[in-house]
């Protein structure tokens, strides 16, 4: 997920928030759309997207995961390999993570977490 993120790849997003980041170093923003957001750091010039989040609507994981799936497709489709802590379920692969939120046996949202050296 660490490449470089260029915000044009979107048709549109309702708004965005910038602010001063010391953990990163230059900008931190935060990109809203209707049904997810995204947020980036900028380092040397270039921004970096280092999460992605939703919680609705018609977001689909590559993996074909969606709003909505129940735990036994969340399963089937990435294992049983995850640590869990109450309603969420963390996969963690290389210097990323994938959490799944399950309420009611059903995907409520759905994390994209790339771990920033």
């Amino acid at each position: 997920m660490n490449d470089e993120f260029d915000s044009n790849v979107f048709s549109t997003y309702d708004e965005y928030v910038e602010n001063e980041n010391c953990a990163f170093g230059d900008k931190d923003r935060t990109y809203f759309f209707a049904e997810a957001e995204i947020s980036t750091y900028e380092k040397d010039g270039k921004e970096y997207a280092y999460r992605f989040y939703s919680e609705e609507g018609d977001f689909k994981t590559v993996e074909g995961l969606e709003m909505l799936s129940s735990k036994e497709d969340m399963e089937r489709i990435y294992g049983t390999s995850y640590s869990q802590e109450g309603d969420i379920y963390t996969y963690t692969q290389g210097k990323g993570t994938l959490s799944i939120t399950i309420e009611d046996d059903t995907v409520s949202e759905i994390e994209y977490l790339y771990i920033v050296e």
